[in-house]
């Protein structure tokens, strides 16, 4: 009776097909959504990553395979490794729209299956690049993202989501049928509304 989803906008849904297809017909509308914060997906380096900030563009020429060595982006001449959360994370596609023009990813892409070991990967190798939801940035660097090789380069932090200055943003909602009598869950979402610092304890943004 009650779902969760992440999307861009009200009407922009960010999400992967087999995730919409886990939600009953005609759940994802304005009067069914409660927003409860925002998430940002963060690219993430090694630590040790000497490369201070990239642009849009030369994220989605790494995830697509058109930049493969990081002294292409100012960086040591070490092949990328790049790691990519796998076609059932609506951060993918997130992701594919927002750096890449809705181009396909490189098959050289290395697919993780759990969000949480994205930052295992990336930190243990020095030449490494993934994305994640930035709560589970954990030990990685966060990499700051550029409009261009002119703008200055943004973090994903509290205030460039809510201002939307960092590009890869996405909206938290809670899902319940306006129909529907489940008067537990209409609590749970009341809550949720209400205590965004127990949202703000699991990475979200309020």
């Amino acid at each position: 009776d009650l779902h969760s989803f992440p999307t861009r906008r009200s009407s922009d849904l960010w999400s992967s097909p087999e995730e919409a297809a886990l939600f009953p017909e005609n759940i994802l509308s304005p009067e069914a959504e409660h927003q409860i914060g925002m998430d940002a997906v963060a690219i993430v380096v090694h630590k040790d990553n000497p490369v201070q900030s990239l642009t849009v563009s030369d994220v989605g020429k790494i995830f697509r395979g058109e930049i493969t060595s990081w002294d292409q982006v100012g960086g040591s001449s070490n092949p990328i490794k790049v790691f990519a959360l796998r076609d059932s994370f609506g951060a993918r596609h997130l992701v594919r729209q927002v750096f890449m023009g809705g181009k396909a990813y490189a098959a050289a892409v290395r697919d993780v299956d759990v969000h949480s070991m994205m930052s295992d990967f990336v930190s243990e190798d020095p030449h490494a690049i993934g994305f994640c939801s930035i709560a589970f940035a954990n030990q990685c660097r966060v990499m700051p993202v550029g409009g261009d090789a002119g703008s200055e380069a943004v973090a994903p932090t509290p205030e460039s989501v809510r201002s939307h200055t960092y590009p890869a943003f996405r909206d938290l909602y809670l899902y319940q049928l306006s129909k529907s009598k489940n008067v537990y869950a209409r609590d749970f979402i009341r809550r949720s509304e209400e205590h965004t610092s127990e949202l703000q304890s699991l990475g979200a943004i309020s």
